[in-house]
């Protein structure tokens, strides 16, 4: 199942605006400012997922 939703969408849209290859991984709500601090990530968008 690929990521879907509003967050998803904005994603896409700001790395098309910016000129910049996306790609998305998986976070929590424990690890999202260390993976930003350490750079494993450079814009978290959200951390909560559309639950089926």
């Amino acid at each position: 199942m690929q990521p879907q939703g509003y967050d998803i969408d904005m994603a896409h849209y700001l790395a098309d605006e910016m000129g910049v290859e996306l790609e998305l991984i998986a976070v929590t709500s424990a690890n999202r400012i260390p993976y930003l601090q350490t750079g494993q990530a450079d814009l978290v968008i959200s951390s909560l997922g559309k639950k089926s």
